[in-house]
């Protein structure tokens, strides 16, 4: 297994603050980040490649939950031209991961909200879209993440087992399982066995306590969820998606120290 955070959009800091960020998240021990983007044509491959080759980092995943947060873009929106639109923004995403490490692109908010349309028609509308995704993301070498979030915040595919049939159902190699420990802690009635349920499909793993804050700092037991991350063999990354209440680099460090001191080899 491999370590790292989750960041802001790299379009969104300053070429001099990014710097410090991936120099610093390599003093700090991590092999990678995870960065949210937005709109993929906004970010400076050229400058981040660099940046990465120097302090030998990787781009552990891309999470696009802001396209939607941001933008309103979804799979399941009323307007076709919104969701051809959301469809080809996760196409560009995937095209900027082919660029540089074929790191996956993370899936979830951008299903929409089933509040406002037909759940029928909304899984219909999930499975076609990922379908058209999940092609350009096979021919480009790219897995998409597909995240089960809890029921506070998305009003349906909460669970690991729901996520499964859905990813059966589309039935495109390429797309897989992303598996986080907050919301599992909220839907899932044990989250070891829910790894363990997840384990031929799992592509990557974010870790945050209870409270959405640092591992250590709620009541999960992160040893537990280790142990089955080696016992079914996961040798992707864990990502640390906490929510900043702390400055960035105060919670980088937080969670590592808290992280090696469950698993020396870290």
């Amino acid at each position: 297994m491999k370590i790292a955070i989750t960041q802001p959009q790299p379009d969104s800091i300053s070429k001099p603050e990014l710097a410090k960020l991936v120099s610093n998240l390599s003093s700090l021990g991590y092999d990678g980040i995870e960065f949210k983007v937005c709109n993929p044509k906004n970010i400076d491959i050229e400058i981040l490649q660099g940046l990465l080759k120097r302090y030998d980092l990787e781009i552990a995943a891309w999470a696009t939950g802001a396209s939607y947060i941001v933008e309103g873009l979804s799979l399941t929106d009323s307007e076709l031209s919104v969701r051809r639109k959301a469809i080809q923004r996760l196409q560009d995403i995937v095209i900027l991961s082919s660029k540089i490490n074929h790191a996956p692109v993370v899936f979830g908010r951008m299903q929409g909200d089933l509040l406002k349309v037909d759940y029928t028609i909304a899984r219909k509308q999930i499975v076609e879209g990922l379908r058209e995704v999940g092609n350009v993301a096979k021919d480009a070498g790219v897995s998409i993440a597909f995240e089960p979030i809890d029921r506070y915040e998305m009003e349906f595919h909460n669970t690991v087992e729901e996520v499964i049939g859905l990813i059966n159902e589309i039935n495109i190699p390429n797309i897989r399982l992303m598996l986080d420990t907050f919301h599992m802690n909220i839907e899932e009635p044990s989250i070891e066995e829910a790894f363990r349920l997840g384990a031929g499909y799992l592509v990557h793993v974010h870790f945050a306590d209870s409270n959405r804050d640092c591992p250590g700092t709620g009541h999960i037991d992160f040893g537990e969820i280790l142990s089955i991350l080696e016992e079914i063999c996961y040798n992707g990354y864990v990502s640390m998606e906490c929510h900043p209440r702390k400055p960035r680099l105060n919670l980088a460090e937080e969670a590592i120290r808290y992280l090696r001191n469950i698993k020396k080899s870290w």
